[in-house]
């Protein structure tokens, strides 16, 4: 039987990858954005609800859910703003999709989460792992990349260095050195997919050295 994505953040670097994958994925009948503004993105399989983050519990019903995917992500240097959108709207995102019916759930992490972690970023990071991992999921996958990049237009200077280092320096990452490694944007949003869909259940770390091993 095929099944239901939710996906929120949507127009993030990986999350558009996630997206455009999830609505050619013949797993999939059907695929709802949540976005806060609308997009202009188009596919037979997708629609789209604009919402408030914030206000969850007061929106209407979206139909069932059965796999939520959540690559939500804050540039800023307000902490408070920053812990808001990369840990309490997933944690709450993933109670509302349980209530509607989801039992996976996948996360964009980063490389470096911990919650002993002296950076802010990587303690969030790994505060809202945690918290996902609490809710009871049968399926709970988190996926750590490093830095990132996409394959076509890189606007960001940090994606078009992450780029030139891993297609023209990739070779000198090995050993303890091969998780930090720069990992396109489309098989990160690939390896959360494929491992939300594998028949490992539980809760799974996908740290970036194993980002290429999970499409093998």
């Amino acid at each position: 039987m095929k099944r239901t994505a939710w996906i929120a953040g949507a127009s993030g670097q990986v999350g558009s990858e996630c997206l455009a994958l999830l609505c050619d994925d013949a797993r999939y009948d059907r695929v709802l954005g949540l976005v806060r503004r609308p997009t202009v993105f188009a596919h037979p399989a997708y629609q789209e609800k604009v919402i408030d983050f914030d206000k969850l519990q007061a929106c209407a019903t979206w139909g069932a859910c059965d796999d939520l995917y959540i690559a939500l992500g804050q540039s800023t240097r307000d902490k408070a703003l920053f812990f808001k959108v990369d840990c309490q709207y997933p944690v709450a995102l993933a109670l509302h999709a349980q209530r509607h019916g989801a039992t996976r759930v996948g996360y964009v992490s980063t490389l470096g989460a911990n919650l002993h972690s002296q950076n802010d970023y990587f303690q969030v990071k790994a505060q809202a792992e945690t918290e996902l991992c609490r809710l009871g999921f049968e399926s709970c996958c988190f996926v750590r990349p490093s830095m990132t990049y996409g394959n076509k237009d890189n606007r960001r200077p940090l994606q078009r260095v992450s780029r030139y280092i891993d297609q023209g320096l990739g070779w000198a990452f090995f050993g303890p050195l091969k998780k930090y490694r720069p990992v396109s944007a489309t098989s990160v949003a690939a390896s959360l997919i494929e491992a939300l869909n594998s028949q490992v259940l539980g809760n799974r770390p996908i740290e970036s050295n194993e980002i290429n091993r999970c499409l093998a």
